[in-house]
């Protein structure tokens, strides 16, 4: 074979290598990137949009009509829901500043029906100690990524952490004034524990989170749980609905007058009958009756 028969024209390899090239025309699409052997990180791009008011938890919006009614305005230029879904993630409304939320990453796992796309969020609160803006904050974070499969499952994945502000061993070298002592959460000198401090009077026990003595707990049909003779069980709480909740609490007995005992009218107690001669002055008159009730005729109460 000769030479001559070999030889290929530099215009016909030319036009070969132009048909293997890729098209350089054709859109790319936002492609995911492997991660691991089971799934495929998404790419996210951040997006500078926020809802006012939003209420906390992840939002998936999937189409424009969607997007304008979560946000009330139309998407921006660079979000195309023939190409993107949009993922919302909001902590809902705070009292302060310092809280921030982020998309940690979202990853599409399983094939067929078990395919999910998870999406992990971190939400991050301030901690003891840091200066924030006194102010109501709504943290939220918005972003774009390649539109997805319709049907897809939804994972997430809500993490949580604190700032850390502490100053690193600030009660190793503060001085605290006496009855006070370091507090490591706040790096601060702090009132000392008051309850190992103090004796509460009968009926009463040391509450660490008031500092104070406060009624102690009984039980009106426990007599081991009972409360001094100078005192009576009072349920704490006022129930309107039935079955109602009950705390029992010692409360001093309440010095009787005239008008606690009903004034002239009188009152009853079991069989024991108690009323005064006038309706707020006299002596209280104290009479143990076989049977105490009201007597419609006289318009008091009386031994019957």
């Amino acid at each position: 074979m000769s030479l001559s028969k070999l030889f290929v024209p530099a215009s016909l390899f030319a036009l070969v290598l132009a048909a293997c090239a890729p098209d350089s025309s054709l859109e790319v699409r936002e492609e995911e990137t492997v991660t691991g052997r089971d799934g495929l990180a998404v790419p996210f791009v951040q997006l500078d949009v926020t809802k006012s008011d939003a209420n906390p938890g992840l939002t998936v919006i999937r189409k424009r009509s969607q997007y304008v009614q979560f946000f009330g305005a139309q998407p921006p230029a660079d979000v195309d829901f023939n190409k993107h879904w949009v993922l919302h993630y909001a902590l809902g409304a705070r009292p302060t500043g310092g809280y921030a939320v982020e998309f940690l990453g979202v990853d599409r796992n399983g094939v067929g029906p078990e395919k999910k796309l998870t999406i992990t969020t971190l939400g991050t609160e301030p901690g003891p100690g840091c200066m924030v803006t006194q102010a109501f904050t709504n943290p939220q974070a918005t972003v774009r990524i390649a539109k997805q499969q319709l049907g897809i499952g939804i994972d997430q994945v809500a993490q949580s952490a604190t700032t850390d502000c502490s100053e690193p061993d600030f009660c190793l070298s503060a001085l605290c004034a006496e009855g006070t002592r370091c507090d490591e959460d706040t790096d601060s000198c702090i009132d000392d524990d008051f309850c190992p401090l103090v004796r509460c009077a009968a009926g009463h026990v040391c509450d660490e989170a008031q500092n104070a003595c406060i009624p102690s707990l009984c039980d009106p049909d426990a007599p081991e749980i009972a409360c001094p003779a100078s005192m009576q069980c009072v349920n704490q709480i006022v129930c309107i609905t039935q079955p109602c909740p009950a705390e029992y609490r010692c409360e001093p007995i309440p010095e009787e007058t005239c008008q606690s005992v009903g004034g002239y009218e009188g009152s009853c107690t079991g069989n024991v009958l108690k009323y005064c001669e006038g309706a707020t002055e006299g002596p209280i008159t104290t009479v143990e009756c076989e049977t105490c009730g009201w007597v419609e005729s006289e318009g008091f109460n009386d031994c019957l």
